[in-house]
């Protein structure tokens, strides 16, 4: 069930202040369902057609997902606290990340999903979504990141110096620092390796 909603994310934010619920940090909002009961989906072709309105998919009660991360182990959200009904179709009318990346994967038949550990709270809804929509759920490994002094991951998002890998002396040299942060040991440090043989030796360090 979906909901369709004009208001802004500053609204919802005093909505939560007026409830004493904080927002910390580099927290996306959790919009609580305030305004459920007033505005739920018809089937109208000109209520769906609204472009001025957010649609926000409505939540049942105690709403838990769990899954297994290949690497983490197993890992649990509750929606309705972590997450509030979010946002499927924003109010230019383009489609959110999180509904598009499931139909994407789900189409190209993606079974096994590797990404970054900064993307590990979006697979919970992710995967109510698969389940709504009869999608087979894939499997998923997320990667710890690379941090600056801030806690900040390094990124083009946080215009953090490129490496060098202009040849492929530098990318070695870049691969094995990669391996030095995720403790991965007893790698060949020599001289003479190709890029591809060490990254067949990392890969077994990798799966122990």
């Amino acid at each position: 069930m979906l909901i369709s909603l004009h208001l802004s994310r500053q609204s919802i934010a005093n909505t939560l202040a007026s409830l004493g619920i904080e927002i910390p940090r580099n927290q996306e909002t959790v919009y609580p369902g305030t305004c459920r009961p007033a505005s739920l989906l018809s089937n109208s072709p000109e209520t769906l057609g609204d472009l001025k309105k957010v649609w926000r998919i409505a939540l049942p009660k105690n709403c838990h997902v769990e899954f297994n991360d290949l690497a983490l182990g197993t890992q649990s959200q509750n929606l309705n606290t972590e997450v509030g009904y979010f946002v499927l179709r924003r109010n230019n009318g383009l489609f959110t990340y999180q509904l598009a990346v499931v139909v994407d994967d789900a189409e190209q038949g993606i079974t096994h999903i590797v990404r970054g550990k900064d993307l590990l709270s979006n697979t919970a809804r992710q995967i109510y979504l698969q389940e709504l929509l009869g999608y087979r759920r894939p499997e998923y490994l997320h990667l710890p990141l690379v941090l600056d002094e801030y806690g900040e991951k390094l990124s083009k998002q946080t215009l953090a110096t490129q490496i060098h890998t202009q040849d492929e002396k530098h990318s070695l040299i870049e691969l094995r620092k990669a391996a030095k942060h995720l403790g991965l040991k007893n790698l060949p440090d020599g001289e003479g390796i190709t890029i591809a043989e060490w990254l067949l030796a990392a890969t077994h360090a990798w799966r122990g």
